[in-house]
């Protein structure tokens, strides 16, 4: 969630539900959409990571 540095952001991801239930609804599929591109980006970092200290032993 926003509050606590995640991506998740107030107003698109979920909001306050009034019920006593619950206390927030969830978009769950952009919920779902955004930890999936978080997921593809952290790939994608682990990747170049990998490769910089590959082409860096090679030096």
């Amino acid at each position: 969630m926003d509050v606590r540095g995640g991506g998740l952001n107030l107003g698109e991801h979920y909001r306050h539900d009034p019920s006593t239930n619950s206390s927030y609804i969830w978009r769950a599929d952009l919920v779902i959409e955004a930890l999936s591109h978080r997921g593809l980006v952290a790939a994608e970092g682990r990747k170049l990571l990998l490769e910089l200290t590959a082409s860096e032993q090679k030096d």
